[in-house]
């Protein structure tokens, strides 16, 4: 089973659109990066917390958005209507996502995604999506090949993202340590450091010279 984990940042481009053993699972609004395809869709927000922008609003403009809101195009639900795959949301939006003609509408597993870690910590909807991945692969016959999970389109490195990253990062390894195989994109800042503690030098420390310059 192989699962490739969409989001916006650049290297979304590498993700393995072309390789039909693969499951793409995206989220949110990364449809207007023009993705190949998808199999599933994740909208994790509250429904009564998104903020749709006006058809003619710039897609270089800043947006100023409040607390816990989410902005998303004006046609939002048009386009998880065309997408034409599960489209996971949250269960009591389910209802009104099927009014708005995603018929293919399915209410998000939270317990069941949240019970394979042993504490409550998720961060962020990749989060959400990586633990619905082993979930998901736990209800798989024992016969199935090992769980592959690639991460596309999600850096981190920025914003609000910085501090999902710690979450994300510790579910990573949570993977790993599960048996898991992660793959991840070339340039991706994920699971990285500037260099290994104790083995290598630190690029950023200050030169013991000008150090004991400044020593009084």
């Amino acid at each position: 089973m192989k699962v490739a984990l969409v989001g916006a940042a650049p290297s979304w481009r590498q993700a393995p659109f072309d390789d039909p053993h693969w499951d793409i699972w995206a989220m949110n609004d990364v449809y207007v990066k023009g993705l190949p395809r998808a199999t599933a869709w994740f909208e994790l927000h509250p429904f009564s917390r998104l903020v749709f922008l006006p058809a003619d609003w710039p897609e270089d403009r800043a947006i100023i958005q409040a607390p816990n809101t989410f902005p998303r195009p004006h046609d939002h639900f048009a386009r998880l209507v065309a997408l034409g795959c599960r489209v996971f949301v949250q269960p009591q939006d389910v209802e009104e996502a099927q009014r708005a003609g995603i018929v293919n509408a399915r209410p998000f597993p939270f317990d069941a995604a949240g019970a394979v870690f042993p504490v409550p910590y998720e961060a962020s909807s990749a989060a959400w999506m990586l633990l619905y991945a082993m979930a998901w692969a736990d209800m798989l016959p024992r016969t199935q090949d090992r769980l592959e999970i690639g991460i596309f389109g999600i850096d981190m490195t920025h914003g609000d993202y910085q501090y999902e990253r710690p979450n994300f990062e510790c579910l990573l390894g949570f993977a790993i340590g599960r048996g898991v195989k992660i793959t991840l994109p070339k340039g991706c800042a994920l699971m990285s450091s500037s260099h290994r503690y104790a083995l290598e030098p630190d690029p950023i420390a200050i030169p013991m010279d000008l150090m004991a310059a400044h020593v009084v």
